[in-house]
């Protein structure tokens, strides 16, 4: 096996191995992977048949292994994965702190079982919260658009969400732009927006790949969330979904609230699994843990 460096990565052949995999999702095109990681090198086979990217970061000369923001998982795509032992010994030895996502269980050792919901045609079903909140949002007579406008579309999820989600921060904000702008130029995103008296009060970005209608971001303002908002935009694009064929895709977050909202039209669990250690220096460990507290108050 080799690695192989962002510009040296033959795009035509990753490409290739993206579409024929039918699950890989838009996470690992090399356009949204360019968007979301901070550096990023390619695990190949020794015959350059297969392959996987790795995403890291380097903070104090220790470089970490991660899951970006926005990115689901990680998957290898092509033939020949390389198998588990060696691909565990090997990242062990590459990255002293590791914290990533895989689509299938490519590591040896234990995992955490992460789940997403993803909703088919067939087992689609409102429950009656999501009937009731969807016919209370239709009882106001907002209409709700397709136009899409990604710069407003962005700073009202800053506005929102920046507060309401320790996690997000104002650089991931500027992230998502990227991502969105770039879906937007390959005409792989889709918007669903209504307004309040002239005034952004809700939108949702989906990215549509060639399964299913993947819904990245989104959310309304309090006095809309109330009212349905959120029901009404996310009825709105699983039945874009279902028009052209596709099954809809929750996105990522593995929040319990966000999964009981899911169920509500009928999202069913999906797995994927996780994948953490930390073998830094002593001072690194403990910068880490003080962070984590820190991320706790």
């Amino acid at each position: 096996m080799k690695l192989v460096e962002r510009e040296n990565i033959d795009e035509s052949k990753w490409r290739l191995w993206f579409e024929k995999s039918r699950q890989s999702q838009p996470f690992l095109s090399l356009d949204y992977l360019d968007a979301v990681s901070k550096n990023l090198v390619f695990l190949l086979n020794d015959d350059e048949s297969g392959g996987m990217p790795l995403p890291y970061f380097e903070k104090f000369g220790v470089q970490a292994l991660y899951t970006p923001v926005f990115c689901r998982w990680i998957d290898w795509l092509g033939e020949n994965p390389i198998k588990k032992e060696v691909l565990t010994e090997f990242l062990a030895t590459q990255f002293k702190v590791v914290d990533i996502y895989f689509r299938q269980e490519l590591l040896s050792g234990d995992s955490t079982d992460l789940i997403y919901q993803k909703v088919t045609p067939e087992r689609f079903k409102l429950n009656q919260q999501a009937k009731r909140k969807i016919k209370s949002f239709e009882k106001t007579r907002l209409n709700i658009t397709s136009e899409i406008n990604i710069e407003a579309g962005v700073e009202f999820l800053r506005k929102e969400l920046s507060n309401r989600i320790e996690t997000l921060h104002d650089a991931d904000f500027d992230l998502l732009g990227q991502v969105i702008s770039k879906s937007h130029k390959n005409n792989l995103l889709h918007q669903f927006s209504f307004f309040d008296e002239d005034e952004l009060a809700g939108t949702i970005f989906l990215i549509e790949t060639e399964q299913s209608m993947l819904y990245l971001k989104g959310t309304c303002t309090a006095k809309w969330k109330n009212t349905g908002g959120m029901y009404a935009l996310i009825h709105q694009g699983i039945q874009l979904a279902f028009e052209s064929n596709r099954t809809f895709d929750f996105g990522g977050s593995r929040v319990d609230g966000v999964r009981k909202f899911n169920r509500c039209f009928g999202g069913e669990d999906q797995h994927y699994y996780g994948y953490s250690w930390n073998d830094g220096p002593i001072w690194y460990k403990a910068l880490k843990e003080l962070k984590n507290k820190w991320k706790k108050k």
